[in-house]
């Protein structure tokens, strides 16, 4: 496993302690000679990430009860700031002279955290660009809303509705503006949560003939038809409170950007160009 070692750590069986060792507690924002620590089990799990503990919990259990004698394991931890760390854990049991039955099991922790970050964010890109593909070339295979290519056709026909008998045309780019940081302390299951969500609020402020699609990893590109410029600013802002005041289950807040622009004559190119510039 690719990572930082952080050193051995000690579990007891018996009384059920579970010594640490400096480096681990220091990745995690824990200062073991400025404060008083409990060496209990129940510190270390208590830390553990809430979808990750379970498992943790049941390895650790058969290890106590002698149904296994050994376990290797992935898992978040929460570090005192309130962000993720990626630990790889293996541990055995230590075989006493004389006992019948183990009472104390070594293991060792492997920070992976950097590691996890380039897998995530490789798979992001990789299955965003699966969206250029036959299979995904109409829509996001996650929030289901078009894809960008689609999108962008989609938009090249309104804009030539818009020069028929459209008064006005608004389009905004309503983005993640901290995406990045999310997936990377958060997980991505924030991240995919916060997409579906915003996905899903961006799409309740449309009416009948306005376009919503997944520009890219972190934005959205939305046109409002026969919505003039001052009343869709008031439409994004909205938007934006409702995704930004959501409750994820997350630690560090969602922030969104967004830039708005009406439709004056340019292509559908030009206008998103001028869209991304200004973000």
């Amino acid at each position: 496993m690719q990572g930082i070692s952080l050193g051995s750590w000690i579990l007891d069986l018996e009384n059920l302690t579970f010594d640490e060792t400096e480096n681990r507690l220091k990745v995690l924002g824990i200062e073991k000679n400025k404060m008083l620590l409990p060496d209990t089990l129940d510190f270390f799990l208590q830390r553990i990430y809430v979808e990750d503990l379970p498992r943790v919990q049941d390895l650790i259990l058969n290890l106590i009860q002698g149904e296994i004698d050994a376990f290797e394991v992935t898992y978040r931890i929460r570090t005192v700031l309130g962000g993720l760390r990626w630990f790889h854990d293996s541990c055995h049991l230590i075989k006493e002279k004389g006992e019948a039955n183990s009472k104390r099991a070594i293991g060792e922790t492997i920070d992976i955290t950097e590691s996890k970050v380039i897998e995530d964010r490789l798979t992001i890109e990789h299955e965003h660009a699966l969206q250029n593909t036959d299979e995904f070339e109409l829509r996001d295979p996650l929030t289901h809303l078009l894809s960008k290519s689609e999108t962008i056709m989609q938009l090249k026909a309104l804009i030539e509705l818009k020069r028929g008998d459209i008064e006005f045309l608004s389009v905004a780019l309503i983005c993640i503006k901290n995406f990045f940081e999310l997936n990377d302390q958060e997980g991505r299951m924030i991240t995919d949560h916060v997409l579906v969500r915003a996905s899903d609020i961006i799409g309740k402020s449309l009416n009948e003939g306005d376009l919503l699609g997944r520009y890219s990893v972190d934005c959205f590109l939305v046109a409002y038809k026969k919505v003039p410029n001052t009343m869709a600013e008031a439409i994004c802002k909205n938007v934006v409170d409702q995704i930004e005041s959501y409750d994820y289950g997350n630690d560090i807040p969602v922030k969104i950007s967004y830039n708005l622009a009406e439709y004056l004559g340019e292509s559908a190119n030009e206008l998103i160009s001028k869209l991304v510039c200004a973000l």
